[in-house]
């Protein structure tokens, strides 16, 4: 949940970044938002497999206890 909260906070930033660079045509700034807000979406999206798997995980593990106590 954490992570969640600071990718959020990471994109908003790095949006208000962006924004701010394109009003004082400053084209580091703007890139800098850029870069932020692409690397919380990546983020978002490594938690996001990293909860796919575990769920699967743990339903290949309750499928082997189960197959176990026949």
């Amino acid at each position: 949940m954490d992570n969640k909260i600071n990718n959020q906070l990471n994109q908003w930033s790095g949006k208000i970044k962006e924004t701010a660079g394109k009003m004082v045509h400053s084209d580091q700034m703007e890139l800098k938002g850029k870069l932020q807000v692409m690397g919380s979406e990546i983020s978002e999206k490594g938690e996001e497999i990293k909860e796919k798997a575990a769920n699967k995980a743990n339903g290949i593990i309750d499928k082997i206890k189960n197959e176990r106590g026949r």
